[in-house]
């Protein structure tokens, strides 16, 4: 992410504990794959602390292009295929899964076609004002594919019928705004570091751990 390794690496540890703990409340197969994002966002955030690592500290040159690669196949690849099949799987609503297919299909196009992208050019990084910039000969990410990956990563929060999904999609958009806007040479590293902070609020989310908690608050009042 942005800011230092440090950062990086702390907000790996803390999105860990909290996809742990997450994961053990889940039961069915949709909670299950959305208690693991905070998990795979603390892998992404782990990778990029060692890509910190890498530059500040020049001596593996080989291993930071794999670094900078897997970076890319989270933040281009895994997380518009990710993202709305699980809460398509999520869904309890059948009407509201028949929305949710065809967001699901433009995320595999978009993974589909960062990858050939990926294939044809070689990504590099370098820090610049605090934050990780990748550059790319010819961008993967194009402009005109930047709304296509931002309705595949966002659409499915808000077709979903759980309020508390609704949440994480309105708290997804404001931080790729603030990315965007303040942050926009650096859109992939800001946007991917906002979106794990918020990954940490998945924990209230999964239905099963709601359920546990509204007991519990049940059971004081009792």
């Amino acid at each position: 992410m942005c800011f230092s390794p440090a950062a990086s690496f702390a907000a790996s540890i803390v999105l860990g504990g909290v996809g742990v703990a997450t994961l053990h409340q889940a039961r069915a197969k949709g909670e299950i794959l959305l208690a693991i994002v905070p998990l795979f966002f603390a892998l992404q955030q782990f990778v990029e602390g060692l890509i910190w690592l890498s530059l500040l500290h020049y001596h593996w040159p080989q291993i930071q292009s794999w670094l900078i690669i897997g970076y890319g196949i989270f933040a281009g690849m895994i997380w518009p295929v990710y993202m709305p099949l699980t809460l398509l799987l999520l869904e309890p609503s059948h009407r509201r899964k028949q929305i949710m297919i065809p967001v699901v299909f433009i995320g595999i196009c978009v993974a589909f076609y960062v990858l050939v992208r990926m294939l044809e050019t070689t990504v590099t990084a370098r820090i610049a004002d605090t934050c990780i910039l990748y550059e790319y000969p010819h961008r993967p990410m194009d402009e005109w594919l930047l709304p296509f990956y931002f309705i595949a990563v966002c659409a499915g929060f808000f077709v979903s019928s759980r309020a508390k999904i609704h949440r994480l999609g309105i708290a997804n958009i404001v931080a790729f705004l603030g990315a965007y806007l303040f942050y926009d040479m650096y859109l992939v590293s800001v946007w991917c570091f906002f979106a794990a902070v918020i990954s940490v609020l998945i924990y209230g989310a999964v239905p099963d751990n709601l359920r546990r908690v509204m007991w519990f608050r049940c059971g004081r009042v009792v």
